[in-house]
């Protein structure tokens, strides 16, 4: 895990893509997406991000695995002090093309407004959010024409928790950038944190429609539209998008509990689940997972023990014999 960089100082090559697996593996941490992004850009030291993102609420949303993950990282790189060597996503979720605040033609120079944009800027990269976010709302008084301006208060809120502040920069975003998927898609999360689900679901699936080619952000985006799908009972629609996750090699808990709901068509957010049902909705989404990724003998054996456990639930049966329909047409008439 730690190799000797070119003047002998101590460094991780994987830090970048342990991080990545606090929204890949699990995409419920959305929360955490602006702050290990500045993290991966070296705009944050390690210390920083510690200290500002893994804050107790967020810590709830970590799944064991994950947070034992996250744990064993930040203490082996506390430990040795490494600096917070970074590299770039290979594409981050920024406006597309953004103009400098003080690009030619988009508007006359503004001492006063530039001033207030670098030192928006220095505060976010320095890792002091709410200063930022105040810095950024100043300098967006004085140019509310300014797009990267609104993307970057987005994240900061967003980053921050607050959810209804970040939606409504990032109206400001796609209001002005109709075409940009990730800003439709933080939009839709920010919804989503909002209970708004109605207007998440939407914004999701536009930011399927317009694209997002960034892994990360698509991993989130795509779990949230999934799970909000079977919430509206579009359980093949749901099946298809969660489905796509697990055959890109997530398998996480979050994904198995999420294709269980959608398998065993419960309308459900999985925070909405009855616990006494999740035992049951964990056996059914181990047992799609295996079949979304072509492991059939593991699928059946899982959907065989899911029935002999819960024979009597809805839709335990009907999951069993959309299983079997392609290949034992005969068999899943009996189980319909």
């Amino acid at each position: 895990m730690r190799t000797i960089g070119a003047r002998g100082e101590s460094q991780t090559a994987s830090r970048p893509d342990l991080f990545r697996q606090l929204f890949v593996a699990e995409p419920r941490n959305s929360p955490a997406i602006p702050a290990v992004r500045r993290l991966e850009r070296g705009e944050h030291s390690f210390t920083q991000f510690l200290t500002k993102n893994l804050s107790a609420s967020l810590a709830e949303h970590f799944h064991h695995g994950l947070l034992d993950l996250m744990l064993r990282a930040s203490l082996g790189l506390v430990c040795l002090a490494l600096p917070a060597a970074a590299r770039p996503l290979a594409s981050p979720p920024t406006p597309s093309s953004p103009a400098p605040a003080s690009s030619p033609g988009v508007a006359q120079a503004d001492p006063d407004f530039e001033g207030q944009a670098q030192a928006a800027e220095d505060a976010r990269v320095a890792g002091r959010l709410d200063e930022a976010a105040t810095l950024y709302r100043k300098a967006l008084d004085a140019r509310p024409s300014w797009t990267e301006g609104w993307w970057y208060l987005g994240t900061i809120l967003y980053s921050l928790e607050r959810f209804e502040e970040a939606r409504d920069a990032f109206r400001r975003v796609v209001g002005a950038k109709p075409e940009d998927g990730a800003a439709w898609a933080f939009k839709g999360l920010c919804e989503f944190e909002l209970r708004s689900y109605d207007r998440a679901l939407s914004d999701l699936q536009r930011s399927q429609l317009l694209g997002l080619p960034n892994k990360e952000v698509h991993h989130v985006a795509v779990y949230h539209l999934g799970i909000l799908l079977t919430r509206y009972e579009q359980f093949e629609a749901s099946l298809e998008h969660l489905a796509g996750l697990a055959r890109q090699g997530n398998e996480s808990t979050s994904i198995v509990e999420a294709l269980g709901l959608s398998v065993l068509r419960l309308p459900f957010l999985p925070q909405e689940l009855p616990p006494r049902k999740r035992e049951m909705v964990l056996m059914a989404g181990r047992a799609t997972n295996h079949w979304a990724n072509a492991r059939r003998p593991a699928a059946q054996r899982g959907f065989e023990e899911l029935i002999l456990r819960y024979p009597e639930e809805k839709n335990v049966h009907y999951a069993f014999g959309v299983f079997l329909l392609k290949e034992d047409p005969d068999a899943a008439l009996e189980e319909f």
